[in-house]
């Protein structure tokens, strides 16, 4: 794999063990916390302030916009696109970041995110729809019984959870959207039943 086969770069909205970039070739790479650190694709020596600065420890608002907005400039340099997903961010947060950020970012929806941190998934999907440019697929039962993101965070097939997923595709015909997605749930016997169903509910919004 070289950076020519790298179209987009999919990062979380904030700075600890995201956000390592190789200036030369736009790689990501796993974050060791090595100042000592290089490129595992082309061998080039990584920011050692970057890989274990003090600022990644933070979470501010202006300390995350600085790290994305790096990431951009080294992405651009390859004509990479940088994807930033949701994790905690309600809408309204993420919103105000991409007003902040160069035009070559853009939005992961990662639903099974936006159901553990907030009452209404559905609002990223139009409060971000400039933005939205990829989907994570997977359910979950949220963060209503207080058990903490490990065991919210299941990664279930869609169904097995409560996420409402007719809600979802008839928001998503809504604005139009016709980019990608990536189902992160292990296959079972029930994905096809969900695949052809969300196929009628398509159909059904039509």
């Amino acid at each position: 794999v070289t950076n020519k086969n790298i179209v987009a770069i999919n990062c979380h909205a904030r700075p600890e063990d995201e956000l390592t970039l190789c200036y030369k070739c736009g790689a990501r790479t796993i974050n060791l916390d090595d100042p000592n650190q290089v490129c595992i694709w082309c061998n080039e020596q990584l920011d050692p302030d970057w890989q274990s600065g003090e600022h990644l420890k933070q979470i501010s608002f202006s300390a995350v916009l600085d790290l994305l907005t790096k990431s951009a400039k080294v992405c651009s340099k390859s004509n990479i696109t940088l994807l930033i997903e949701n994790t905690f961010e309600p809408a309204g947060l993420m919103l105000r970041l991409f007003s902040e950020l160069p035009a070559n970012c853009f939005f992961t929806l990662d639903f099974g995110h936006a159901n553990i941190y907030t009452e209404n998934p559905i609002e990223y999907v139009y409060l971000l729809r400039h933005k939205l440019r990829h989907l994570h697929i997977h359910d979950n039962y949220g963060g209503a019984l207080g058990l903490g993101e490990n065991f919210h965070d299941l990664h279930n097939v869609p169904g097995k959870g409560n996420i409402p997923w007719t809600v979802v595709w008839k928001s998503l015909k809504d604005i139009d959207y016709n980019f990608t997605a990536t189902f992160e749930s292990y296959y079972d016997n029930k994905m096809d039943e969900w695949i052809k169903n969300c196929n009628k509910t398509l159909t059904e919004c039509e």
